[in-house]
């Protein structure tokens, strides 16, 4: 993770772009674990006491055996190995995966689902790549895994690993895909330090001034009157954007609505939202070493939600949600998005942001059973009472009627059956505000430690 060489490798890889599908391949889809699921596990984990171990599988592609026919062409230069064997005369049979086939990441993850199965280790429900044995879980993420349990438990799965395939024991984690981990008793740390320099060198801002927001107070994007033409310039503006859309959906709910703003010109952009790109990494270069800081000695384990809306602030009319969970003093899971459809009335945009967060509520009453086990119910922080009126006591029929009814989903199968709870809280001490509009520095900055986002080297 500092940027040092380990290694150096070499690897055929077959030319996957020339197979057929229905002949050289059916099925390519293999899922990897949510980062929701990573962060609570995490935290579970440091609540709970467990260690936590990082396993690589070597060159996992190889292992898995085709159930296809496939064949590839002599390799370059293979002719000096086997002087009989050219190009023009043999083919090669594969009897396992190789790297580029299409179909190898799933093959990858049906032999491991398999194996995992025949040691005892349960599917989880609410993620696929999360196995559960006992009180030790395993996170898959393609070769990655991260093993949680207790020393002995975690040794032996090891063992079982080694067994079947070669692997790297890398100890205690400090990072795992992409993440930086640091855990000192029961205080966890992610961030994306390292991520956050490499960025800033790439898009030659290593030395630049930073700022203390991302945006100035109150902006909101529009359509530049003069969008680029020069496909460098688009292409510079994309790459940027998806490298902070990366950064905003892991480790910085503190960038995400201004992310939200910028992918929305991917397409058009100009030089009005390439300027505000680079704000946005200017935010960064004064806060590299931010991340989300989980306190698990923190008096409340309990899930807590916020969710919020702007109401008709963005430029074509429609409202912004912002929702986040939260879990020992920090986010677990967040988003900042403009909504689908056009909201008539702030009660509207709320109850659209509160149906919003109560599928992500229901996706975690699953996690929580099977990792925690006690039923647990969650209380969603709402600062709109007629939202709040409309959920709990259905009324002001004229003003609702038009409402789609999947946006009742949060009164009709989460509130009235009693799996959340949701209570009014002032608009001063709403922590989803910092996901829908640029707030001033003040407000900014209390939010920002309030959602958990903080220096992790403080």
């Amino acid at each position: 993770m500092d940027g040092t060489v380990a290694r150096l490798k070499a690897r055929l890889v077959i030319k996957g772009y020339r197979q057929v599908y229905g002949i050289d391949y059916t099925e390519t889809f293999a899922s990897v674990v949510r980062f929701t699921t990573v962060k609570f596990l995490l935290a579970q984990a440091a609540v709970r006491g467990l260690e936590v171990d990082h396993l690589d599988v070597d060159t996992a592609f190889l292992n898995p055996h085709l159930k296809e026919e496939v064949y590839m062409e002599i390799p370059e230069y293979f002719w000096r190995v086997e002087k009989q064997r050219t190009q023009s005369t043999c083919y090669l049979r594969l009897h396992k995966s190789l790297y580029g086939l299409k179909q190898a990441p799933y093959e990858w993850y049906t032999e491991v689902d398999q194996y995992l199965a025949s040691i005892g280790f349960t599917k989880s429900k609410a993620d696929p790549n999360l196995y559960i044995r006992g009180s030790v879980y395993l996170l898959l993420f393609v070769d990655d895994n991260l093993i949680i349990g207790l020393r002995p438990e975690i040794e032996e799965v090891k063992a079982q690993f080694r067994s079947k395939w070669k692997c790297k024991d890398l100890g205690p984690v400090t990072q795992f895909i992409g993440l930086q981990i640091e855990r000192q008793a029961k205080i966890l740390k992610i961030h994306q330090s390292v991520y956050i320099t490499k960025l800033l060198e790439r898009f030659g801002l290593a030395k630049c001034n930073s700022r203390k927001l991302p945006f100035d107070s109150g902006v909101t994007l529009t359509d530049d009157p003069e969008p680029f033409t020069d496909q460098n310039l688009i292409k510079l503006y994309q790459q940027i954007t998806g490298c902070l859309i990366y950064l905003a959906n892991r480790t910085r709910p503190d960038i995400s609505w201004n992310v939200t703003q910028l992918a929305r010109f991917m397409s058009c952009p100009g030089e009005s939202h390439l300027r505000a790109s680079k704000e946005v990494l200017r935010y960064l270069a004064g806060t590299q070493t931010h991340g989300t800081v989980f306190d698990c000695n923190h008096p409340s384990v309990a899930l807590l939600a916020y969710s919020d809306a702007s109401y008709g602030t963005a430029y074509d009319g429609k409202s912004y949600t912002g929702w986040l969970v939260q879990y020992c003093g920090s986010s677990v899971s967040w988003t900042s998005t403009v909504q689908r459809c056009t909201a008539q009335s702030t009660m509207e945009s709320e109850l659209i942001a509160a149906s919003e967060i109560s599928k992500e509520l229901a996706w975690f009453e699953k996690l929580w059973q099977e990792v925690v086990g006690a039923q647990q119910i969650p209380t969603l922080y709402c600062d709109n009472q007629p939202t709040l009126d409309i959920i709990q006591n259905p009324k002001n029929h004229p003003k609702t009627k038009h409402i789609k009814i999947r946006y009742f989903y949060v009164q009709d199968d989460m509130v009235r059956t009693g799996r959340l709870k949701i209570e009014h809280i002032a608009s001063e001490n709403q922590l989803a505000d910092i996901l829908t509009k640029q707030l001033p520095y003040e407000r900014f900055q209390r939010l920002r430690d309030e959602i958990g986002v903080k220096d992790v080297k403080g």
